[in-house]
């Protein structure tokens, strides 16, 4: 694989996961701000979301607007063409709590994984945050054929 193939995949990868992180981030924005698209496109290139198509961000604000998440209006400008102007619904904020609840399931599980992997190439299993149970040690086993009997006796 050469360096340039290397690097369309992980762009293709970074890509992917912007994409799928792209619905949490915007209710957040939205959350915390009135925004029109490209003040939005700021705030996710500073949450470091900078990966996404412009396309992409206003076809999902679109379809979060449609199944009642976020709501907009068209807010006309002095300086140049009205804009539209998006906002969080009550619907979206319940929304991003549950995003919330799914990434602080998905956090654990991801600090678990980290975790053991640094345990492993470490050695160091008694050092994690993550305690795992012992394997219980097998008993000792009894001699059937002799019934519990001393082995003086036999």
């Amino acid at each position: 694989m050469t360096y340039k193939e290397k690097d369309d995949k992980s762009n293709l990868a970074m890509y992917r996961a912007s994409r799928n992180w792209l619905v949490p981030y915007l209710l957040l924005i939205l959350r915390n701000w009135t925004l029109h698209g490209y003040d939005i496109m700021i705030r996710l290139a500073e949450f470091g979301i900078n990966t996404v198509d412009h396309g992409t961000v206003y076809r999902t604000l679109r379809q979060l607007e449609k199944d009642g998440h976020v709501s907009s209006s068209w807010e006309n400008s002095q300086s140049g063409p009205s804009r539209r102007i998006y906002s969080i619904t009550d619907s979206g904020k319940a929304l991003l709590d549950t995003w919330l609840e799914t990434m602080t399931f998905y956090q654990g599980l991801v600090n678990n994984f980290i975790d053991f992997y640094q345990e492993t190439v470490t050695g160091d299993f008694f050092g994690s945050r993550v305690r795992r149970k012992k394997e219980p040690q097998p008993k000792e086993r009894e001699d059937n054929s002799t019934h519990g009997q001393k082995k003086d006796d036999i």
